[in-house]
């Protein structure tokens, strides 16, 4: 049954959960199976207020802040253990811990816990950005013939990396749209968050579904 007021795209996340369950054995490298509990979370979150299973008193802001964070955090991890070169990996760090510094920074002394942290969440997207590119960098430069479609990792980034850059641009066009009041914010909010959300989850599925042979991934772990 669907609920009204969820969003497709979470229930195209849950079918991200069942086909990453089914092919848990062949996802390689072995720490993309992360992405399911790291999935299971997502759903969890975006059903808390359609479904009512937390009760916020006033704004649920600080909640999607945490989210938010975490899934920096997690993507983070997955570009640190995915993109080669010891001069590459520190980047990952650093700029991780910057893009963390930046949202502890932003939460607690500029904008607060009940707004969300649009200012931090820019340069979240940005780093993330960056990873993507990085990561789409090294593919180029392999020297063994590869099928990119029948790479996982190929297609999580290419969901992330339309994902945050969708949301970079709409994140800095925010302030004027709030400054200027157009009157349709709100539906056009929807309409770039569903449709950046269902790519994502798309290309998501399409990674979990795509592997044939373990021989098609790399790793750097």
């Amino acid at each position: 049954m669907f609920h009204p007021g969820i969003p497709i795209y979470v229930y195209v996340a849950m079918i991200c959960i069942v086909a990453g369950l089914i092919r848990f054995s062949k996802l390689s490298p072995p720490y993309l199976r992360l992405f399911i509990p790291f999935l299971a979370v997502t759903v969890f979150v975006e059903c808390v207020t359609p479904l009512k299973w937390i009760h916020f008193k006033g704004s649920n802001h600080w909640f999607f802040n945490l989210f938010t964070i975490m899934e920096f955090a997690f993507y983070g991890l997955i570009y640190f253990k995915t993109i080669s070169g010891t001069a590459k990996k520190k980047y990952v760090v650093y700029s991780l811990l910057l893009g963390l510094a930046a949202a502890f920074i932003n939460i607690f002394f500029i904008q607060g816990f009940e707004k969300f942290h649009t200012i931090s969440y820019r340069i979240c997207s940005a780093i993330t950005i960056s990873w993507c590119i990085l990561y789409f960098r090294q593919l180029l430069q392999l020297h063994e013939e590869i099928r990119l479609v029948e790479l996982p990792m190929f297609w999580f980034t290419t969901g992330i990396f339309f994902f945050s850059l969708g949301f970079f641009f709409y994140m800095n066009a925010f302030d004027y749209i709030v400054y200027r009041k157009i009157s349709f914010n709100q539906q056009l909010w929807k309409v770039i968050s569903r449709s950046l959300n269902m790519l994502l989850y798309s290309c998501f599925l399409i990674g979990f579904l795509c592997q044939r042979s373990r021989k098609t991934s790399f790793s750097s772990s």
